[in-house]
């Protein structure tokens, strides 16, 4: 997996016990190993242009990517002495453009079968978008047969997005908006990477008027099911931050609080029998801060942060269950999630050179 904060790729090696009599089920399952690998400077620099290239270049980098992808799986495999019976990619998102019906992931599958010899599950959202879906989120998948513990979970990624578990309607999920993607780009302009623990946020002061200009963004209004694309944030969002005369450190604890209150405004949309278990993932777990005004606009929800392997690696467990499920033939896109048609089994298998996805697979 590599998301839009562009911190590198994610690697996870999961094992599952399952079972198919009388129906399919997961008994356990476990992240064995799991690694961010990060990009070199000129896979980083390609990465940010790569919306921007002709459709040519594109199409080279996509599988320019496949090789990078392929050799940093294969050397992961390698050096922790792994046996996978397959790679399940999502590869790294350039377009979701899912009103004019296309989205695209590259880092081509093939290119990763040549290097690893391993059959590989990719390809997972153009299904959905041919269905009338948005494509995303697919975190419900995982949340519905990982975690059925919560009644909410938030990944906090480059984009924020939450489920809800056990409602009336089924399993509800959406991308609420910008999250670390923002938060990084915002610290990448004092010559960080991120900022850790949100140290500058908790220094600056929230500016109202930059949050009141953020909180009027119109994403935030659309109806769901919805979700957001990448380049959107960095043309649309980032935009309404650049022109704003506020600091850096202002404009980091002007973010923060606009995702805190987000957070809480959209849990708080819903009403509950109970006070609300909430699990939160992604690299936004670990921004102490963040956590902490999170908590300060949610109330009596109780906030809880699972082990730091699923915190960090949540989305690559989601992706081997992807591709666990589409190899056994078991829906992993939920229409009441992405408004598709239908629930369907998406990705595509690529079989591998020495080792095949067996019919015991199947």
């Amino acid at each position: 997996m590599s998301g839009s904060s562009l911190d590198g790729l994610d690697v996870v090696h999961c094992l599952f016990d399952i079972v198919h009599i009388p129906e399919f089920k997961i008994l356990n399952w476990q992240i064995t190993h799991a690694e961010t690998i990060t990009f070199d400077d000129e896979i980083l620099k390609k990465l940010n242009e790569a919306v921007d290239y002709s459709g040519r270049n594109l199409v080279q980098f996509d599988h320019e990517l496949g090789k990078v992808f392929g050799n940093m799986t294969a050397n992961f495999i390698k050096r922790n002495n792994l046996s996978p019976d397959f790679i399940s990619s999502h590869g790294h998102t350039v377009f979701h453009a899912t009103q004019l019906g296309f989205t695209l992931q590259i880092g081509h599958p093939a290119e990763i079968v040549a290097t690893t010899e391993l059959p590989v599950v990719g390809d997972f959202r153009s299904t959905d978008i041919a269905l009338k879906g948005q494509g995303a989120p697919f975190a419900p998948i995982v949340d519905h047969w990982l975690f059925s513990d919560y009644d909410i979970l938030v990944n906090l990624g480059g984009i924020m997005n939450i489920t809800f578990l056990n409602t009336p309607d089924g399993v509800i999920a959406y991308d609420i908006g910008p999250c670390n993607q923002t938060l990084n780009y915002l610290a990448s302009l004092t010559g960080a990477e991120y900022d850790k623990d949100g140290t500058m946020a908790a220094a600056g002061k929230t500016d109202d008027n930059l949050l009141q200009k953020l909180k009027a963004w119109p994403y935030f209004e659309l109806p769901i099911p919805k979700s957001l694309d990448n380049s959107h944030i960095k043309t649309n969002f980032h935009n309404i931050i650049d022109n704003h005369t506020a600091t850096v450190q202002n404009k980091l604890a002007t973010m923060t609080e606009l995702i805190a209150f987000k957070l809480a405004e959209t849990v708080n949309s819903n009403k509950y029998d109970s006070i609300p278990r909430i699990m939160l993932a992604g690299g936004g777990a670990f921004n102490n801060y963040l956590v902490s005004r999170m908590k300060h606009y949610s109330g009596d929800a109780e906030m809880i942060l699972p082990d730091k392997s699923v915190i960090s690696y949540k989305e690559g467990l989601l992706l081997a269950l992807m591709g666990l499920l589409r190899i056994h033939n078991i829906p992993n896109v939920l229409k009441s999630v992405t408004g598709s048609k239908t629930d369907h089994i998406a990705g595509a298998v690529y079989q591998g050179i020495k080792k095949q996805i067996h019919e015991q697979y199947r």
